[in-house]
Order: C-alpha cells, then structure tokens, then sequence
C-alpha cells in the first residue's frame, strides 16, 4: 500500500464550526478571533488567570490588556498561514474562541498545534472562562474540534488521522476531558513537565484516529472504547 500524501493545510483555511444543539444546552460556535473580540479575550483570560495558570503558562504573561489581546489575535491569523512553521505554527497553530453560537459570549478557547505533517497527526487542547466551568463546554467543544479536525478538507475539515491531547496527571479537570470522551490513554511519561508551585509532574496522553470518530456524532464509535 502506498504512503498516504503529507498532510498541507488546507486553502483557504476553515473559519468557522458550528456545534449541534443539545436540547436545554448552550449551542456553540468554533471560529477564528476577529480584531473585535479583543476585549473580551482579554476579560475572558483575566478573569480567570488565577485557575489557568500553571497549567497553560502563557496565561501569566500574555492578554494583559485588551491591546495585548488584539496583537495576539493578529498574530494568530499570521499562525494559521503558517501551521507548519516549526516556530510560529508549531507553538500557536490554528486557535479559535469557543462562542455561545446565541449570544456571541466568549465562553473560551481551543484549536490545535504541533503538527506532524508526515503522520497526519496534530495535538488538540482547550481553556474555559471561570463562570461556564461545569456546564460541558469544554467536553463538547473538544468533541467538536476533533470532528472538525477529521472532516476532509472537501468539506471544510482540516482531514488529519490522528488527534492528541496532553495534560500533567495534576490536571484533573483537563484530565477529565478526554476521559469523558472516552479517548484511549496512550502515554504515561514521569516527571517530564514543569508546573509552577508543584515542580515536575507526570504528563498523560490520549490519541483517536479518524476512523475510531464518529465525525457527525462527535462521539467515539462503539467499536472503539477500550
């Protein structure tokens, strides 16, 4: 059988992805920041600094004005060309906000980064303001994003075969995600990540290839639990 092509990124790149509704449920939106999310990136993030950080480190430094959340967004869009980048693309990828697809509140973010254009893989992650925690959001916005990230390009995916996702084994809401999805743990390195006021902790991870995924669902099939 022959080697698959190497993944590229689609052109132009996808911008938007809506999430079914689920009765009695937020109904969310995946797309690109604009210029005029700034602010409420920046509440967003500000908002809840004290509970992202350690865990996402550029939470300590990054969005500390709404200034600074537009050079971010503006510097996102330059990622998003250049996913591939084993600077630019690798560190930021293609980030998007998580939106109430009602309202237009930014309820948080996710995307992906850290492709392996050879493997067709990428690692996906995601971060919630404070006041939607406990409502599901980020276990379906995840859930979106894997589709979204399996879709073929055809259709308005990005079509990668595998998808990832990291957390430090102290991260037990961010542990809970994948699990939740039932994504099948492949890793258990020790002591290989560093988290502010605990040292080195353990680093988990979970993968699901594409024909594991049910992508209208946006669920694991069956077949696929462990």
């Amino acid at each position: 059988m022959p080697r698959p092509a190497r993944w590229c990124a689609p052109t132009p790149m996808p911008a938007r992805f809506a999430v079914r509704s689920v009765p009695e449920r937020r109904e969310l939106l995946l797309r690109v920041y604009e210029d005029w999310d700034a602010p409420a990136l920046f509440e967003g993030v500000d908002s809840s600094r004290g509970t992202l950080h350690p865990w996402l480190p550029w939470a300590r430094e990054q969005h500390r004005s709404a200034q600074a959340s537009l050079d971010s967004i503006r510097l996102m869009a330059r990622a998003r060309e250049n996913v591939l980048d084993p600077e630019l693309g690798a560190t930021m990828g293609f980030v998007v906000g998580i939106f109430d697809a009602r309202t237009a509140e930014l309820l948080g973010g996710t995307g992906f980064n850290r492709v392996d254009a050879v493997m067709g893989n990428a690692e996906t992650g995601y971060w919630l303001n404070e006041r939607v925690r406990g409502e599901g959001v980020a276990t379906r916005a995840c859930a979106a994003m894997i589709s979204w990230l399996f879709t073929d390009q055809s259709s308005g995916g990005f079509g990668f075969r595998r998808v990832h996702i990291f957390a430090s084994a102290a991260n037990t809401p961010s542990c809970a995600i994948p699990e939740r999805l039932g994504l099948r743990q492949s890793q258990h390195t020790r002591l290989d990540r560093w988290i502010d006021g605990m040292g080195y902790t353990d680093t988990l991870g979970w993968d699901v290839l594409r024909e594991e995924w049910d992508l209208p669902g946006q669920r694991l099939r069956p077949a696929a639990r462990s």
